[in-house]
Parts: structure tokens; sequence; C-alpha cells
């Protein structure tokens, strides 16, 4: 991790930080050519403070396996989104736009010369700042259907084949 984020590790911009055991910074090089935004911390990555840990992070590094691309994995929000039943949820509009100071900070740090969005959240809620931003589906629905052999995994590649990143992301 880089020093300059660790001032990440203690934030309490919003309510998540009283459910969270680790603020999720991300996870990969920096800098990179790429930063990858998910939607939020799991359960696993919550607990080792690492993003995209589990299943759908081992099916993303398989993905990028292929490539020579360096790249940064981060989320919206860096804190577990739990909700009053105490299962996962996805962070609500004002989690994420109070957690975007932090994204900044990341994205400072990595200067990627590109954005992926990993799934609709991600795409949703943050288009708005990344207009040039590509789209994947998110893993967990790879798994779903099908893993490495499914239809979303082959159209991620395809994107992944056609990143520029002599292109300097804006």
């Amino acid at each position: 991790m880089v020093n300059k984020l660790k001032e990440l590790l203690s934030c309490e911009n919003c309510a998540l930080c009283a459910h969270r055991k680790n603020v999720v910074l991300g996870r990969g090089k920096l800098p990179a050519d790429v930063l990858f935004i998910g939607e939020a911390p799991g359960k696993s990555e919550d607990v080792l403070g690492e993003a995209f840990i589990g299943q759908s992070g081992k099916l993303l590094d398989k993905l990028l396996k292929g490539f020579s691309l360096t790249y940064y994995i981060t989320n919206t929000v860096l804190c577990i989104p739990l909700g009053a039943d105490g299962n996962i949820r996805e962070p609500q509009p004002s989690e994420i736009y109070r957690c975007y100071p932090n994204l900044k900070r990341i994205v400072h740090e990595v200067r990627p010369k590109k954005v992926c969005f990993i799934g609709k959240v991600a795409e949703k809620y943050l288009k708005p700042y990344f207009p040039n931003a590509v789209k994947i589906t998110h893993p967990a629905y790879m798994l779903r259907t099908g893993g490495e052999y499914s239809i979303e995994f082959i159209k991620a590649q395809d994107v992944f084949k056609n990143l520029n990143v002599e292109e300097v992301y804006q």
C-alpha cells in the first residue's frame, strides 16, 4: 500500500465505517494502466482488507492473465455496506458520493490510462466522473452463468483486447 493512501484507513465519511473490520483500499500495481472500480467490499474483503479476493476476484485475475496490463482494483465505497439484517446490500448513492473523495485520492495514486467499471453499480453512479470508462459484467454474474466459459467472460476479453492504454484517460 502506498503511504499516501494510509490516511484513508481511518475514514469516517459515512455510516458504513460503523460496521467495517477494515477499509478496503484495493489491490494491484501503483501506478497502473487500468483502474477497475467495482461495487463494494464483501465479507472476505472486509476481513482481509483487500479488494476482489473471493471467487469473483479469482475469475477477474484469470480474465486479465492473458493481457499485459498493469491494473489496480478498488470499489465505489471502501467499507462493506451492511443492511440492518447484517447482510451485504448495495451501497446507497449518498454513501458512494461521500466516499468519492477517497476514490479521487486512489485515482490520483493509480494514474490510470483507462478506467473500467465492474458491474452496473459503479457505472450507474460514477459514469459522470469517468465518461470515457468502459464496463464489464461483474465476475459474480459470470460465475453464475458459466464462469470462464460464459459469453460475458468472452465479451470482457474483447473489451480488454480493445483497450488502448496508449491513450491517457482524462
